[in-house]
């Protein structure tokens, strides 16, 4: 995108960028600032999932105001929902958008780039390990990281399809005939899920890419939780509570027991 020198953008915005996840899921913001009139968003620090947005600026143009989106993410979490009153928000983008006075139009993230390849229907794409120096967060009691006996259900329950296996070299070997593509440049894996008709995966960044894509059908194995979050206290979208503002309505949610929990299904129906 060719973008001239003088042009000027009303908001700069930072984004995360040691985690995927924590930055790609704002991906939405500048077409739903652009859409209410708010202009483009200058990208400060080019980050890469915004390579393909129409709606951003890229330095060395100005802005009015500037937004640290990894501290509005820490510290402005916990606000009344204000549209409406209700107890959950729809979407990330939501939950964003209604901090800054901004109509959600777009919901989910986006990358643009990919979105009109065609699905290959017998590919599944999987991901068995998030961010292993991320601390236990509250309610938490394991990582979010895929058992043996995860994986074993996953082999056999789609063994009639190519399964890829995408993310870091050193996340926990998925094997069981899958394709092993770890370790690709992160715009290889975006086209790997793009084009895939099922991702399966822990809760982590590559998740958040498969969000950028409504056809894939996502299917989270979150083994984090015990069971008695999982009846008594999970609420996807929360409005009260941060963590749980992550687990998009359209996320597949899977526990680690023999059982379905609350909102979350058994790991044996993944």
């Amino acid at each position: 995108m060719n973008v001239k020198a003088s042009e000027h953008c009303h908001y700069g915005m930072y984004f995360r960028e040691d985690k995927i996840g924590d930055g790609l899921i704002y991906s939405s913001c500048p077409e739903n600032f652009y859409n209410a009139g708010k202009g483009k968003i200058l990208d400060i620090k080019s980050a890469w999932f915004l390579d393909h947005n129409p709606y951003v600026c890229r330095p060395p143009v100005t802005s009015l105001q500037q937004i640290d989106m990894q501290k509005f993410a820490d510290h402005t979490t916990f606000f009344p929902y204000g549209r409406s009153g209700l107890p959950c928000f729809l979407s990330v983008a939501d939950r964003f958008n209604t901090k800054f006075g901004v109509p959600t139009r777009l919901r989910h993230p986006r990358l643009y780039k990919y979105e009109d390849l065609p699905k290959i229907p017998n590919k599944v794409v999987v991901h068995t390990t998030g961010d292993r120096n991320e601390p236990i967060a509250l309610y938490e009691d394991s990582g979010a990281l895929m058992n043996s006996e995860a994986m074993d259900v996953i082999a056999e329950n789609y063994k009639q399809y190519d399964i890829i296996q995408i993310g870091g070299k050193d996340d926990i070997p998925f094997d069981r005939g899958s394709v092993d593509k770890r370790g690709l440049p992160i715009w290889d894996s975006v086209k790997e899920i793009a084009e895939a008709a099922i991702f399966i995966g822990v809760d982590s960044g590559p998740m958040n890419i498969a969000l950028c894509y409504p056809r894939t059908q996502i299917r989270c194995y979150e083994p984090q939780f015990p069971a008695m979050i999982w009846e008594n206290f999970y609420i996807p979208m929360d409005s009260k509570f941060p963590h749980n503002q992550w687990k998009d309505w359209g996320i597949k949610i899977f526990n680690r027991y023999e059982v379905d929990l609350g909102v979350s299904y058994s790991y044996l129906k993944i």
